[in-house]
């Protein structure tokens, strides 16, 4: 009976180590500073913050990237144009400006494009393109 009391014991203190390790390592990529944020060579229009892997925001200009969750969610905008990203799940860029929009569900799965008057659609396996296209 002793042997089993000391095999649980040793299980739960390690087990107690792991817990108390992971939650320092959680805490240390919550709170970790990439170093990134001060330039020596920084202008006044540019701009970088980051936290960790979790959040990084810079501005260059008037064009602003946001990248967060391990890279997994992104946005550029730049003038007219931008881009949000949620890998792999949904894409979108749109320029009014051209009069562009194009957008992806569960990339390649499905994907739809406008270019001025053109329209494209497709949906794995089909295609179809879009009317008045020649």
């Amino acid at each position: 009976m002793r042997l089993l009391m000391a095999y649980t014991t040793q299980r739960s203190s390690f087990t107690r180590f792991v817990l108390r390790l992971g939650l320092v390592l959680g805490l240390t990529l919550l709170s970790w500073d990439t170093g990134l944020i001060d330039s020596a060579q920084a202008e006044e229009e540019e701009s970088r913050f980051c936290q960790g892997f979790l959040y990084c925001k810079e501005t260059k200009g008037d064009t602003t990237y946001t990248q967060a969750f391990l890279y997994l969610y992104s946005t550029e905008e730049r003038g007219t144009y931008s881009r949000l990203t949620v890998i792999p799940f949904y894409s979108r860029e749109l320029d009014p400006a051209r009069n562009y929009l194009r957008r992806s569900w569960l990339w390649p799965l499905g994907i739809s494009e406008l270019k001025g008057d053109a329209t494209y659609s497709q949906i794995l396996p089909f295609y179809s393109p879009s009317p008045n296209t020649p």
